[in-house]
């Protein structure tokens, strides 16, 4: 049996909590699980166990990332509040704040002073150019919208829409910002007439999506992102031009977003897709060898051009590994498991990770990727707090979910993950 020796410690109290709520939650005729109390546990019984202690060491971390989150909060000046992407900086900035918002959307929280957030993001919706819709712009580009900043105000905005007028405002905007500057081949550049990327344009896909934008786009999108795939591969590449070899992160996002949209991806397809980056994912590698996507953005201000070098930082484990996850692969394999354990090694006790480029300051593109796995896997195991689990026998249980609706009802396979 697979032991977890950091990751899921069995203390005398989590044993007996753990066979306190399998005696309430689990079919009566199963009886108690023999050896809970003393930490000898059945493989069948040491797997739902494993699982409710994983998602409490998960919900640990991601607490922990959020209390840094809020301590770096900034409100340097009247009008002004959020995060600049070093956590240490006072002026805050558009693409920051809105990842930061999205990291507590991921983590099922509300930030509470969301609406103060808001309405600085509003207030930084750029000038129209040349008659150009508005968008947002990213700190360098003097008030040039970009997609870079646009997609992740979209992402950040959807969950206050119902509640903000602001933020359905800023979410409206946005979402046709993105709309009027797909590219005719239907991908997305940083705007209109840039080269279309595959992480721009998964980025944007998902924007929309997640905002319940027209079908129109979004299948556009689909369609490019499918003909972007590399020629007799399962993967994606920064550019489909010819030079540029599929990669994990790009192929993580292309995923994600054709998963966003029912009917893109056959079951045969993803499973291949997944394949393709199970082979590849090293668990103990946050980022690939080449880690920081750049490319260079001419854009136009008064009449006068200027180029923004863009320099993304990528970190391919996690997003691999949440993609993975979220898209129906198995959270207790045993390759995951181990990227789990290394995102939790590997958090610092200010709930950052490092950033490789610039390992000595903490910031935000080093954190919601690991939120974003995290989530992900704590979703997978047990989606609810009052989730229940039926063990049926060797190697599978039933995991139920209350929901508005009647009970929903999904079978799980987890024996042969956690044999060594």
């Amino acid at each position: 049996m697979r032991s977890f020796p950091r990751l899921l410690p069995l203390a005398a109290e989590d044993a007996s909590l753990c066979k306190q709520w399998l005696s309430l939650q689990c079919q009566p005729d199963l009886g108690e699980p023999d050896g809970v109390a003393s930490g000898g546990l059945s493989i069948e019984w040491g797997m739902i166990v494993a699982r409710l202690i994983m998602r409490a060491t998960i919900d640990q971390q991601i607490t922990r990332s959020l209390h840094g989150l809020r301590s770096a909060y900034r409100t340097p000046t009247d009008g002004q509040a959020g995060w600049y992407h070093f956590l240490d900086r006072e002026e805050p900035g558009v693409t920051a704040s809105a990842v930061a918002l999205y990291i507590f959307q991921l983590a099922g929280e509300e930030f509470e002073y969301s609406d103060a957030v808001i309405d600085f993001i509003y207030s930084q919706r750029s000038a129209a150019h040349d008659g150009a819709k508005k968008g947002w712009a990213v700190r360098t580009t003097e008030g040039f919208p970009l997609v870079e900043a646009t997609a992740w105000v979209v992402r950040a905005m959807v969950p206050a829409r119902a509640r903000s007028p602001k933020a359905a405002s800023s979410l409206s905007a946005g979402v046709e910002w993105l709309i009027s500057n797909q590219n005719p081949d239907f991908g997305w550049g940083s705007y209109l007439g840039e080269p279309s990327r595959t992480f721009l344009t998964s980025l944007a896909t998902i924007a929309l999506v997640e905002a319940g934008a027209p079908n129109d786009p979004i299948d556009k999108a689909q369609r490019w992102l499918i003909k972007a795939q590399a020629a007799n591969s399962s993967a994606w590449p920064a550019i489909p031009t010819p030079g540029h070899e599929p990669t994990l992160v790009h192929t993580s996002w292309a995923f994600e977003a054709l998963s966003r949209i029912p009917g893109a991806l056959s079951r045969d397809t993803s499973n291949g897709i997944r394949a393709w980056m199970m082979d590849r994912l090293d668990p103990a590698m946050m980022v690939e060898r080449n880690h920081v996507e750049e490319y260079d953005v001419p854009y136009c201000v008064d009449a006068s051009w200027h180029t923004f070098q863009n320099s993304i930082p990528h970190f391919a484990g996690p997003l691999a590994a949440s993609s993975i996850v979220a898209t129906g692969g198995n959270p207790l394999s045993e390759t995951i498991l181990d990227a789990i354990v290394h995102v939790v090694d590997t958090q610092q006790s200010d709930g950052t990770w490092v950033l490789p480029r610039s390992p000595d300051r903490p910031s935000i593109w080093a954190v919601w990727p690991q939120v974003h796995l995290l989530s992900a896997v704590r979703s997978a195991l047990l989606p609810t707090e009052d989730a229940e689990i039926q063990l049926l026998g060797t190697g599978t249980a039933l995991l139920r979910v209350t929901t508005t609706a009647p009970r929903l009802t999904r079978r799980l396979i987890l024996g042969s993950s956690l044999d060594s």
